[in-house]
């Protein structure tokens, strides 16, 4: 009969992943698995072997390293499939027919630019917007980024999501640093040029940035919180 890994003996593989600083969840599962296919392939050569000496024998092809391998290949694959989510995401504003709201946008900037003389009430608006924007934010994702505080589980895809907002805030205050150059323009008593040509690759670049920034807070961590749905539905509250 061949013999397989225990209830017991897979919680025995968890410690072992802790012991090796693995502690997300999501990692160790794929970490389990594996030392059990390892363990249960020597047993089908040497069925009485006991389970800590098939373990030791799994950790050796590991080696010393191992975990941290697999640990930093899966936060590299992470960080690449949502690199290519996003990309997919932002090229779609710039291929028709989005390509369209793209343009429409940055006109409505250019109009904004002519309406508001005095580029101070501009950026006021822009951080009320970005006020009610995080609240919006914090509100929809809020039950996502904390897993069941009774497992008291990390895991490394939520680990992907907090990389993404801490990034996404950095974004967020870009703009009020770049309103410097406009206030010493006004000081020396320089207007933003009215020329349509000088204004509409100011305006595109203002609405790129936008899609940009709403990628980041809102549609990754929208594929991050379906893709963790998915996986581990029990922890989410």
């Amino acid at each position: 009969m061949k013999r397989t890994i225990t209830q017991e003996e897979t919680e025995h593989l968890f410690r072992v992943c802790e012991n090796h600083d693995v502690s997300q969840y999501d990692l160790q599962i794929e970490l389990v698995d594996h030392l059990a296919s390892l363990i249960e392939q020597h047993w089908v050569e040497k069925p009485e072997d006991p389970f800590k000496y098939a373990v030791y024998k799994a950790l050796q092809k590991f080696g010393s390293t191992g975990f941290q391998q697999v640990k930093q290949q899966k936060q590299r694959a992470l960080t690449r499939k949502y690199n290519r989510i996003l990309w997919h995401y932002l090229l779609e504003f710039y291929r028709w027919p989005k390509m369209l709201f793209t343009l429409a946008l940055s006109l409505a900037v250019v109009s904004l630019f002519k309406i508001v003389p005095q580029l101070h009430w501009l950026f006021a608006i822009y951080i009320l917007v970005l006020v009610c924007g995080n609240l919006v934010y914090h509100l929809r994702y809020k039950s996502i980024t904390e897993a069941n505080p009774i497992s008291g589980k990390s895991f490394l895809l939520l680990n992907q999501l907090k990389h993404i907002q801490y990034f996404a805030m950095f974004l967020c205050y870009l703009p009020i640093g770049a309103n410097l150059p406009f206030q010493l323009l006004e000081e020396q008593s320089i207007s933003m040029p009215a020329n349509f040509i000088v204004l509409l690759p100011v305006a595109f670049f203002i609405v790129s940035s936008t899609i940009v920034l709403f990628a980041y807070l809102f549609f990754i961590p929208q594929k991050i919180k379906e893709h963790f749905i998915q996986q581990f539905p029990e922890f989410v509250k």
